[in-house]
């Protein structure tokens, strides 16, 4: 039996093809502190082996939401300080936090510290990154710590004792020869080889940029977040090369990123200042800039985060955790394709073009490339039969 387009709700079809447009609206989930988030500015977010969600909040502790209420834990249940950078759960299942006084791990519901250092000083823990039998813990002040998690004994690294470049670290990324990169605050990128020893990366563009987030790409190539000038990819298997960065050097300049993760086989950058950027995975070109014009709750976006059950959460500031709606709710008006606002149905006549029915009469949808269309009339008066 030969097969037949059948027409389709404009809602439904548009799910299969987004429109990259100034007017485009799209939906979004937004849980702040009326829906019993402790706090509105979310730092981070980590999906645990038992499925539930962990937010770490800008002076309200951490709060675990189980997809229907959130409950939060903070000085009371063992914490020194509320703001909660990052959350990890390492290979025992056993969950870590970055706080703004020391490093923190769960047990029989509640938190305890594990001391970095024998001196009774307050460590700011900013960035946590949990790998095979280690535990990164990066810090504002002492630089970083290799945490067994055997013995529970830490390793320090700072400028003093070896060859780190920066006392900051805000990001730890381990690839696949188990070399562990690492972000620094005006001190370019650093890399803990498997020998322990350091090696620093932070002349000529990198001199004065601060590298803030880390991702890993495949291929040995890895995305490097900065403040203000965007990002940029290098290959670890070139970095000793003079001329290691990509060219161009950094893509959304002005922008400083803070995270980025693939949703869908797709590329998401989490800006702070514009939003959330979709990308072309190869190009790095813009498809979607997702901002508060076109329905995101807050351009300040700490975190992209995809769980277990294909959902994609933003932590922001101001606007607390952000779920995205997907693409099945876009509508277009006569602003933009359509010059007839009474669409009735639409099918599909082949890979990039449409035909949407209206009390207008026929338009004709022809994709121009990317994720725009334009249209043309092709009929004033015509009806649909559905078959």
């Amino acid at each position: 039996m030969r097969k037949i387009n059948k027409p389709l709700f404009i809602g439904l079809a548009f799910l299969l093809s987004y429109a990259f447009c100034s007017a485009q609206k799209f939906s979004f989930y937004k849980y702040n502190v009326e829906n019993g988030l402790p706090q509105s500015t979310v730092f981070d977010i980590f999906q645990d082996h038992n499925g539930y969600l962990w937010l770490g909040t800008d002076g309200g502790g951490v709060t675990q939401y189980n997809g229907h209420f959130f409950k939060t834990y903070n000085k009371k249940d063992g914490l020194a300080g509320n703001v909660v950078r990052k959350v990890v759960e390492d290979k025992n299942n056993t969950l870590w936090l970055a706080t703004n006084n020391g490093l923190y791990y769960f047990e029989n519901d509640k938190f305890k510290e594990l001391k970095l250092l024998n001196e009774k000083v307050s460590i700011y823990v900013m960035s946590l990154k949990a790998h095979k039998n280690k535990l990164y813990v990066g810090t504002t002040e002492q630089g970083f710590f290799e945490v067994d998690l055997d013995s529970k004994k830490p390793k320090q690294y700072s400028p003093q004792n070896s060859n780190l470049s920066n006392k900051f670290i805000l990001d730890f990324l381990v690839d696949e020869d188990e070399n562990v990169w690492i972000t620094t605050v005006n001190g370019g990128i650093n890399c803990l080889k498997p020998n322990k020893e350091i090696s620093s990366y932070n002349d000529g563009l990198l001199s004065d940029v601060a590298c803030v987030s880390l991702f890993n790409l495949g291929n040995n190539n890895i995305l490097c977040g900065t403040r203000f000038s965007g990002f940029f990819v290098f290959n670890t298997k070139d970095i000793d090369k003079k001329d290691f960065l990509q060219n161009p050097p950094f893509y959304l300049s002005g922008n400083s990123i803070w995270s980025a993760n693939m949703y869908q086989n797709q590329l998401y950058i989490a800006s702070q200042e514009n939003g959330v950027f979709l990308l072309d995975k190869k190009t790095f070109e813009p498809l979607v800039h997702f901002n508060k014009e076109n329905g995101l709750p807050s351009n300040q976006i700490y975190k992209v985060y995809p769980d277990n059950q294909d959902n994609l959460w933003l932590a922001t500031s101001g606007s607390g955790l952000v779920k995205f709606a997907g693409f099945s709710f876009l509508s277009f008006d006569k602003s933009q394709i359509i010059t007839s606002s009474g669409i009735s149905c639409i099918t599909k006549i082949s890979d990039n073009k449409y035909w949407a029915g209206s009390s207008d009469g026929v338009f004709e949808l022809t994709s121009k490339g990317g994720y725009s269309f334009e249209n043309s009339k092709i009929q004033r008066h015509c009806h649909f039969v559905h078959l």
